[in-house]
């Protein structure tokens, strides 16, 4: 089975026991960059619609800027920096 099929039942059982938050640690990261795009459109669609509330714990950039609203930045464990991710700094791939 691809990744992107073996992760999409444990995010769908989150969804069908009603949960509103959902948890995700590094998520697509045994997934090509089309598979990745394919699960983290479906989940922004839904937190979208309101039906669930995503916090993503993600290394890549390009995902943080394509499909979420806020970012935070921690570094050794300390909050470095939140904002909304339209306010990225493209250049440096992130907050300062």
């Amino acid at each position: 089975m691809p990744p992107a099929r073996s992760r999409r039942p444990r995010s769908c059982a989150s969804l069908y026991l009603k949960r509103n938050l959902l948890i995700l640690d590094e998520p697509t990261s045994v997934l090509t960059p089309d598979e990745a795009d394919e699960v983290l459109s479906t989940l922004k669609k839904l937190a979208q619609d309101g039906q669930v509330t995503i916090v993503v714990i993600t290394h890549k950039f390009r995902e943080v800027n394509a499909f979420c609203d806020t970012v935070t930045v921690l570094r050794r464990g300390k909050l470095v920096d939140t904002r909304p991710t339209a306010e990225l700094d493209k250049r440096h791939h992130g907050p300062r």
